[in-house]
């Protein structure tokens, strides 16, 4: 029997947006209405900005508030786990228990799951076996609100609530944390709540036939189900529902998922000769899925007691909905390697998706690869000291992907419409008969070494094609749409895997194992639908033919006028030779945007070292990116000075300490001026870098010597210390380098720092 036992604590990766105190964003904000002031021509600067920096920037009377202390914390979690395993030659059991507990980083979340497992086969009769698989799991987790609401707390810490605002009274009652609002992010974080229960229970059982020795038929039947559960209240106040100050809100609802697979194969191994070893593989598999969801939302709660939507008086809203899709699939492979010197592989299979028309359901793919093991040769064997073993492989082949949306081909109607009091309709998707199956063309060659029987290295080159790309394409808003999910384009990815494993040390007391891996991709689009060469997404990407996927389409900043202070911009508008045109100017509505740089790093990877003396045992891993960037989309809020009274109050990083306040400033920070943005808000001013280096895992086990457990009739005891992401070396320290895979970064709960001190127990 093993027990293993854990708890820890957790706070964020890195300092999660630096911003200025109270006294550094009052200095700040004076000299933003100081300079508005100036530039205006006013006859008094100085008077204007004395008279109205109180109405942004002002010392309460309890002092200023620390909005990180009131609403993130150091979190809590703790781990426990149980397991045994048994059995004979014609039976085996394995069981587990766990349960798992985890605060978040911000008050009022977390998340609890408990789990259980049971594996078990037994031999029936001289030819026969059957076996199952059973899992259980159920996770409880209390969410915050997240991405643009007002009480997200990551986005409040880092732009809405500054130090200026206040939490409490001087009696200890809520307030709104500014004149005139009701908004206070922890009264709604610690009344409001965001529930979801997930249940999930995963069945697989089989029976196995083995009538001829070498050939096996094979029956597996699995089940997969799911059932989330939401509950959501929204008390009267709060910034995140009805903001009417009168009524609160209620809502429930659930999410049932369920996959059937049946799964019917025969499967031949023999050897031949001794040296001729056939593996050969046939199957037939039926997929079936199925989603169903309802939820509804009430208001006119009797008390904040009584939040079950049940108590409600009036009904706002009810939505439910039903869908299914199956696939069936054809599958055969065979694998062949003669005296363990040459291996050749092949592989077909057939899918049919009801995801797609009947015209083109179906998807045929298939694959082959090679290997030829030059170190089992006889002539290699004079070289065997020093080149200890060689393997030289090669694949190729397609594979599939289908599209997301179970019913993207149809041309579909919506219901639940009121149309002057009667039901109503509307036109919801644009049917595309020509959807097809999405089609990824691979080719890897590698090769592998070892030398000395200490030192193993691997490359790897890998090219992937991936044509008939399921794309959104955008058309013109008159078709009553504005994206038309199609097969346009081609994408492909090129690069190399490369990795190195040594035995730097190995004895009786002492071992220790370093293993290094580096990858590097180069992805760009080769086509779109063979008319466009490109497309602009959202505001500062574009796909276009040439570059990678997730570039960025920007203005490009020139620094900051060491004279003046303003920001300067390339023009880059296309001379007659085609070039771009690099001139000056401190408008940036004169400058146009072009493709920069893109959010897929060139290198990444990490370093892992194993070590073992005696009764220690120490782990830890670095990984690392290079020549990666982000987008801060949130610095386009926080930095710019602008008219709007709710952003004047907004908070300012910490980095506008090194803003330009005076002629000769050497600084890529513009000067601050309120009521005038500082940059252009698709600027590659908000372009950072993402190079990191991090120490992502880190392991200090102790192991009790036996002499010492064998007294307590316990085969085992461990005693660890471990921690995830402990230490973060970046170029661009505002926010956690590891960003989201286009780039873009908002107020995305950071990376979390974690310590864990637990035991290991076997019995």
């Amino acid at each position: 029997m093993d027990l293993n036992v854990s708890g820890g604590f957790s706070h964020a990766a890195v300092d999660f947006r630096p911003t200025l105190n109270g006294d550094q964003r009052e200095e700040l904000l004076y000299e933003g209405l100081l300079n508005y002031a100036t530039d205006n021509g006013m006859e008094s600067p100085a008077e204007y900005a004395s008279s109205n920096i109180g109405t942004y920037a002002y010392k309460p009377a309890m002092g200023y508030t620390d909005w990180r202390k009131e609403l993130l914390r150091t979190a809590t979690h703790q781990s426990y786990e149980a397991s045994v395993s048994g059995g004979n030659d014609r039976s085996t059991f394995y069981a587990s228990l766990g349960y798992n507990s985890q605060e978040g980083l911000a008050k009022n979340s977390s998340l609890d799951r408990y789990s259980a497992r049971l594996n078990m086969t037994q031999k029936v009769g001289k030819y026969g076996e059957v076996g199952a698989n059973m899992m259980f799991s159920q996770m409880n987790q209390e969410m915050n609100e997240e991405r643009g609401s007002s009480i997200n707390p990551f986005l409040c810490v880092a732009m809405t609530m500054t130090p200026s605002m206040v939490v409490r009274d001087e009696e200890g009652n809520y307030v709104g944390a500014y004149d005139g609002t009701s908004l206070n992010p922890l009264r709604d974080i610690l009344t409001d709540y965001n529930r979801v229960r997930m249940t999930r229970m995963f069945s697989t059982g089989y029976a196995a036939i083995e009538p001829v020795k070498g050939l096996k038929l094979k029956e597996t039947l699995s089940y997969d189900y799911t059932i989330q559960k939401d509950s959501r209240y929204y008390n009267p106040l709060s910034s995140a529902g009805p903001k009417s100050g009168s009524d609160a809100q209620t809502a429930k609802g659930f999410i049932e998922y369920g996959k059937l697979i049946s799964s019917t194969s025969l499967n031949y191994v023999h050897t031949f000769a001794h040296k001729h070893h056939l593996n050969v593989l046939a199957a037939y598999e039926i997929e079936s899925y199925q989603t169903d969801h309802a939820s509804g939302e009430k208001s006119k709660l009797p008390s904040d007691k009584l939040t079950e939507p049940d108590n409600a008086a009036v009904l706002n809203s009810f939505k439910s909905a039903t869908q299914a899709y199956r696939m069936i699939s054809y599958l055969s492979r065979l694998n062949y390697d003669y005296d363990d010197r040459y291996y050749i592989a092949g592989s077909y299979r057939r899918d049919g998706s009801s995801r797609l028309s009947p015209n083109n359901r179906w998807g045929n793919f298939w694959s082959v690869s090679g290997m030829w093991h030059l170190g089992n040769e006889n002539f290699m064997k004079a070289v065997k000291p020093v080149l200890s073993d060689v393997k030289i492989r090669a694949s190729y082949g397609v594979n599939g992907n289908q599209p997301g949306s179970y019913y993207g081909y149809k041309g579909l109607y919506s219901y639940g419409e009121n149309y002057m009091e009667a039901a109503g309709s509307y036109e919801s998707s644009q049917p595309n008969d020509l959807l097809t199956w999405e089609k990824n063309y691979s080719l890897n060659l590698g090769i592998d070494l070892s030398f000395i029987n200490r030192i193993f290295a691997s490359l790897e080159y890998y090219n992937r094609d991936t044509k008939d790309l399921l794309y959104s394409l955008p058309i013109s808003a008159t078709t009553g749409f504005t994206s038309y999910l199609s097969n346009i384009g081609r994408l492909n990815n090129k690069g190399i895997e490369f990795e190195l494993r040594t035995l730097n040390v190995v004895s009786n007391d002492f071992n220790w194992t370093s293993v290094f891996n580096l990858s590097h991709n180069r992805n760009k689009i080769v086509s779109l639908n063979g008319l466009l060469d490109q497309t602009i997404e959202g505001t500062w990407f574009i796909h276009k033919v040439g570059l990678p996927y997730h570039t960025f389409y920007v203005k490009e900043f020139a620094g900051v006028d060491p004279q003046t202070g303003y920001a300067q911009y390339y023009l880059n508008t296309k001379n007659e030779d085609g070039s771009y045109n690099r001139e000056l100017t401190t408008d940036a509505d004169k400058a146009e945007s072009i493709p920069y740089k893109t959010a897929t790093p060139k290198v990444s990877g990490g370093f892992t070292n194993i070590l073992n003396y005696k009764w220690i045992d120490l782990t830890f891993t670095l990984t690392y990116s290079l020549g990666g960037y982000s987008f801060d989309k949130l610095g386009t809020y926080i930095e710019n000075g602008t008219s709007s009274i709710y952003s004047s109050r907004y908070n300012l990083p910490a980095y506008m300490m090194n803003r330009w306040q005076n002629p000769g400033d050497q600084t890529d920070i513009p000067r601050f001026v309120y009521n005038e943005s500082a940059t252009s808000t698709n600027s590659s001013r908000y372009i950072h870098s993402t190079d990191h280096l991090r120490l992502k895992n880190f392991t200090l086990g102790f192991t009790l010597p036996n002499q010492w457990t064998q007294k307590l009739m316990i085969d085992k005891v461990r005693i660890y210390f471990s921690g995830n992401n402990l230490l973060t070396w970046a170029k661009w320290k505002q926010y956690d380098p590891e960003t989201p895979v286009n780039g873009e970064v908002f107020c995305e709960a950071p990376a979390m720092r974690t310590f864990s001190f637990g035991a290991q127990l076997s019995f």
